[in-house]
């Protein structure tokens, strides 16, 4: 097999020979030993895989070549650090001066999809600054009140509510403005990698409205982002409500394969459960889960917990922990997670007895007024 990629690189190579080149980078690397390796990767999965090479001669290296339009990544040497940058693959020329004691200090110019992401992201971080401020403030004075021993307990409870209070006046329009800049930024740059890289990284911005203007403004929907965007948008449609659910299978507690129309679309009412035993937010639901499954479970109601555990310990113990004793299976690597759209947890599915989705998102309240409501109570 290595032999046939070899084989296969070095076709790829002498046809580009005679190719002209689609990108071309210009590098300074002051302080970086002559012979030092350069190397550009892009992300496979949760690693890095290089893609491309070149010795530093002089402080200076050249990449020029063939690359499909994405994001990818400066390294220097073995170092960890990287530099991220976009290639669209236009006979584009960028200029990049490597600070290889600190790659956030590097500089990339020549790109108006890298100038527009650098400007971004700045933006971003002066919002994120406030932000990290406001926090900041708010335990300092959190602790303050805690040790005050002057305090009667009423007190310390009164104030401790009104400085929450106050903070939250303070931190929701920091955190809409980095909203508001996210969406602005993915809807201005739709048709481009920065823009699509953006939304793919926060796909929550924008409604599934938005999502499907997105997509109408994507002209090559051949890059790898768009070709992922263009996924999000038939998997929201295929988990919308009312559509009929999608098959998955994943390994339940015994290691063992099961698919979820095991239970889905088999004459019962079945809530589907995405959670995860690290989760705060999924534990806190559990108990209003576990009644829900008390008050139900006789009268037609199933329900499939879907972790989304990183380790198969800590979700064993949670579901003993918790008294959940449905079914669970685990979804490790996020099969079902992006089949269904799921961005956060805890997310609960309602499927009715023919395996339709009634409604997602479930919780507290709204899941037991939506049972009460199907059960006729």
């Amino acid at each position: 097999m290595k032999k046939l990629i070899l084989f296969l690189a070095a076709g790829l190579t002498l046809f580009s020979c005679g190719q002209k080149a689609n990108y071309t980078i210009n590098g300074t690397a002051t302080g970086v030993a002559d012979g030092t390796l350069i190397k550009i990767s892009r992300a496979e999965g949760r690693d890095l895989l290089a893609v491309d090479s070149v010795k530093v001669e002089n402080g200076t290296f050249k990449f020029n070549g063939f690359l499909t339009a994405d994001r990818y990544f400066i390294t220097v040497a073995a170092g960890e650090d990287v530099l991220p940058l976009f290639i669209q693959g236009n006979e584009e020329v960028l200029d990049v001066v490597l600070d290889s004691e600190n790659m956030r200090n590097s500089t990339i110019s020549g790109s108006d999809v890298n100038d527009k992401f650098v400007a971004f992201q700045k933006e971003q971080l002066a919002v994120a600054e406030e932000i990290k401020a406001l926090m900041q403030q708010y335990r300092a004075d959190m602790v303050a009140i805690k040790e005050n021993k002057k305090l009667k307990e009423a007190d310390r409870v009164k104030q401790l509510k009104a400085l929450e209070d106050s903070t939250d006046v303070k931190y929701n329009p920091l955190d809409q403005k980095k909203t508001d800049l996210t969406k602005a930024f993915i809807q201005e740059n739709a048709n481009n990698l920065a823009g699509q890289y953006v939304f793919l990284q926060t796909p929550y911005a924008l409604s599934n409205e938005e999502l499907e203007t997105l997509v109408a403004a994507i002209q090559d929907t051949t890059t790898n982002n768009a070709k992922k965007i263009l996924e999000r948008l038939d998997n929201v449609k295929k988990s919308a409500d009312g559509q009929l659910f999608v098959d998955v299978t994943l390994n339940n507690t015994e290691d063992q394969p099961v698919a979820l129309s095991t239970w889905v679309g088999k004459g019962t009412y079945v809530l589907v459960d995405f959670w995860a035993s690290w989760c705060g937010p999924c534990r806190r639901e559990n108990p209003n889960v576990v009644a829900m499954y008390q008050k139900y479970h006789e009268k037609g109601l199933d329900i499939v917990g879907v972790s989304r555990d990183r380790a198969k310990e800590p979700w064993l113990e949670a579901i003993e922990k918790d008294g959940l004793v449905w079914n669970h299976v685990w979804d490790k690597d996020g099969v079902a997670a992006k089949a269904y759209v799921v961005d956060f947890i805890p997310t609960i599915f309602l499927f009715d007895k023919e395996g339709k989705i009634v409604a997602r998102g479930l919780h507290g309240e709204e899941l037991r007024a939506k049972l009460a409501e199907v059960f006729g109570e």
